[in-house]
């Protein structure tokens, strides 16, 4: 095949200024409610100190009650849910349709509540699963999406050896969000932990491709491009969906692999990580159809995670035009 058919074939890039639909972005609402919206400051904090502070005889009970308030008093993400989880589980029913919302929220509600427990030093977690093995001088590219317990999963150290470990996130709607996050992520993950907010700007690239050439790594979401950051179209579960080009070409420049890795909750405070085969991007003289060929495959990687828990599936936008209101 030539150079100009796999340009054709391959996945087209879109232009950066064109927001994705499952981009972080605040809506009118969370606009207008400020730090009293659901990712605003206020709700953020609430939300720590009481998943902090309660006696773990009543943790299932107040996920219980997160469960029913958000499925009543949050109709957006409602639909977004139920909307998204027919591209995994197939049109169903009005009945089929609320049983699947409510499980996911359910499954959100104990991955973020452990989550801060975890963040606040009041949880032991159970870890099971391979550890990740690269030789010392072998950076790589760990990437994951919006599932399971995805939080929790960026202060595990992949490895047992030392070296430094850079994970990228998304910017949050709320700088006092961001800026409080960044504090505790710092507190909690240690030395060997560096957090990095957003991966639009020259300079934290250039920064991240430098660390990956030493030999440590980078880990970073790969299913949320940011608005104003290049994207590439691909496809999850047969429908088209963009996804950010960052971790791709990050990889390719740095001359290192991409290493699929995902962290499932499985019981209460049990998790399960699970690391991919490696995707390596080649150095060619067609960076656009390599780029969409491993943007690709990351996207069939995240498609695999959702299906084996769907409902541990946390994106709360509508993906594709929603099937019903």
């Amino acid at each position: 095949m030539s150079a100009r058919e796999a340009r054709q074939r391959a996945p087209q890039e879109r232009p950066t200024h064109e927001r994705p639909p499952q981009a972080p972005a605040a809506s009118r609402a969370e606009r207008w409610l400020g730090p009293l919206a659901v990712t605003g400051a206020l709700a953020y904090r609430a939300n720590q100190w009481l998943a902090a502070s309660l006696p773990d005889r009543w943790l299932p009970s107040a996920v219980r009650l997160g469960k029913s308030v958000a499925y009543r008093c949050l109709p957006g993400i409602r639909r977004a849910i139920g909307n998204n989880l027919e591209a995994v589980l197939g049109p169903c029913d009005a009945a089929a349709r609320a049983a699947r919302i409510r499980q996911t929220l359910e499954a959100y509600a104990w991955c973020s509540s452990e989550h801060f427990r975890h963040m606040a030093g009041v949880a032991d977690l159970a870890i099971k699963g391979t550890p990740l093995s690269l030789a010392p001088e072998q950076g790589a590219v760990l990437v994951t999406a919006h599932v399971g317990a995805w939080e929790i999963g960026s202060l595990l150290p992949p490895t047992s050896d030392p070296r430094t470990v850079h994970v990228v996130r998304d910017r949050e709607i709320d700088p006092r969000v961001e800026r409080d996050l960044a504090a505790r992520l710092r507190a909690a993950g240690g030395p060997r932990m560096t957090f990095h907010f957003g991966l639009a700007d020259l300079a934290t690239t250039t920064r991240l491709v430098a660390a990956l050439r030493r030999g440590e790594l980078v880990a970073l979401q790969a299913d949320r491009p940011q608005a104003r950051a290049r994207q590439v179209e691909a496809t999850l579960f047969g429908r088209p969906l963009a996804f950010p080009a960052g971790p791709a070409a990050l990889a390719r420049a740095a001359g290192v692999d991409i290493i699929p890795a995902f962290v499932f909750r499985t019981e209460r405070q049990q998790l399960d990580v699970i690391f991919r085969p490696p995707i390596s991007v080649p150095r060619g003289t067609d960076s656009a159809a390599e780029l969409a060929r491993a943007t690709q495959r990351i996207a069939s990687e995240i498609e695999w995670a959702i299906r084996r828990h769907p409902h541990q599936w946390f994106c709360f936008r509508d993906l594709w035009p929603p099937t019903r209101p």
